[in-house]
């Protein structure tokens, strides 16, 4: 839970930054051997995902898979191996650009730290970018700060330690 608030953040205020870079290039086939090299250059490099494995795993995007939506995309639940995931389908309207989403791979794929949810691969096929986590069976930190309706508000509501708590744990 906490640990999807973090990279939420962290996201956005990197999205933020490398606003200006525009979105994603058509030229399709220059940019994915791009976003590959770029990627391999990194000391770590996630797993990459064929788009089919994605597809199956999330149910072809399922509606009823689907864990939330942002501004940068759609978040499905899926299942590899014996593992659930969550897979981030970046909206072809969106502002990340192929320099935000090669920062997103080689950055947090380099991190590993209890209060970040680890990243564990990625995709560029048919001019789709997607990133694929860990599953986090309690959600987004969101619901839990902001009182989502679906959760009561017992459950929902942090106290300012444990608010302080998160905010020490980013630094």
């Amino acid at each position: 839970m906490i640990p999807v608030v973090i990279l939420v953040l962290f996201i956005g205020v990197r999205f933020y930054l490398y606003r200006r870079t525009g979105p994603i290039e058509e030229d399709f086939k220059g940019a994915q051997r791009n976003i590959e090299d770029e990627i391999r250059r990194s000391d770590f490099a996630p797993k990459k995902f064929r788009f089919s494995e994605l597809k199956q795993a999330t149910g072809n995007f399922s509606p009823k898979n689907k864990l939330g939506k942002g501004g940068f995309g759609t978040v499905y639940k899926g299942s590899w191996g014996n593992q659930d995931v969550a897979v981030k389908r970046v909206s072809k309207k969106s502002n990340q650009g192929k320099q935000e989403f090669i920062a997103e791979v080689t950055t947090i794929g380099n991190l590993n730290h209890k209060n970040l949810v680890k990243l564990i691969g990625w995709c560029y096929e048919r001019c789709e970018l997607l990133l694929v986590y860990e599953y986090m069976p309690n959600g987004s930190l969101d619901k839990y700060i902001f009182c989502d309706e679906k959760a009561s508000m017992v459950e929902s509501r942090l106290n300012w330690e444990q608010r302080q708590n998160i905010i020490r744990g980013v630094a």
